[in-house]
């Protein structure tokens, strides 16, 4: 885990963060003497928590990145399904309670989005396989916070349309890039496009007809296939109306 925290590290300074930039930074991480006194679950996550005197007061951008940067948020992935992962994250982690109620959350979280998907050419190509580890991952993690439900419900629905259109234009240009992203790297973004989807079209309609993955199971192409159809839909006319 220690590794994987240092490799994370090259997201932040790529996006236009140095470590020392950051007004707070986790001091006990996977790999610290302190962490390796801790005996018990509750002891790791509690170490991860956000200070409430800072977490009052930090910019959201960096916020952001701290959220991104969580010691713990490789577990995502140990669940059944990122459903269950993502929310595990959510309930034990006061940084990302914090950014979703924020005004400006989708701002930031939109634009540190944009601009890591504009510099997939350049964050890919030449890099270490832990460094497009590391890019790949940090990407699927914003899509799941953009695509949380937590964050949706404080937004209008022509805020969750433009966050679908930024996301299924992700879709698109990961295709360009297949070997790197492989499977977290569109499961995320199916998972977080389906819940928008359900907030827009509707619950029921999503939960009927793609139920595994709104849990962020994928074990069916074609109701891959179904949604895509259904996204570009919405994305279309949206577009279109703007």
């Amino acid at each position: 885990m220690r590794n994987l925290f240092l490799v994370f590290s090259f997201f932040v300074v790529a996006m236009g963060y140095a470590q020392n930039d950051l007004k707070w930074n986790y001091s006990i991480i996977p790999g610290t003497d302190e962490w390796e006194c801790f005996t018990t679950r509750s002891e790791m996550v509690d170490a991860c928590n956000i200070p409430d005197s800072v977490l009052v007061n930090i910019p959201t951008d960096q916020l952001t990145i701290l959220c991104l940067n969580y010691p713990l948020i490789m577990d995502i992935f140990a669940y059944n399904s990122l459903a269950d992962g993502f929310e595990n994250y959510f309930l034990n982690f006061n940084g990302i309670q914090e950014l979703v109620k924020r005004k400006d959350a989708l701002s930031s979280l939109s634009s540190l989005y944009e601009k890591s998907i504009s510099q997939v050419d350049s964050m890919l190509k030449g890099k270490s396989s832990e460094y497009k580890f590391d890019y790949v991952m940090k990407i699927s993690f914003l899509e799941m916070i953009l695509g949380s439900e937590h964050l949706l419900d404080r937004l209008t629905n022509e805020q969750q349309k433009d966050i679908l259109s930024k996301l299924q234009s992700a879709y698109v240009t990961k295709y360009s890039y297949l070997n790197d992203f492989k499977y977290y790297g569109f499961a995320c973004n199916v998972f977080a496009r389906t819940h928008l989807l359900k907030k827009i079209v509707g619950e029921d309609v999503v939960e009927k007809s793609f139920s595994d993955i709104d849990k962020g199971v994928i074990i069916d192409a074609e109701l891959v296939k179904e949604l895509d159809k259904l996204s570009q839909q919405i994305v279309f006319d949206f577009n279109k109306n703007k």
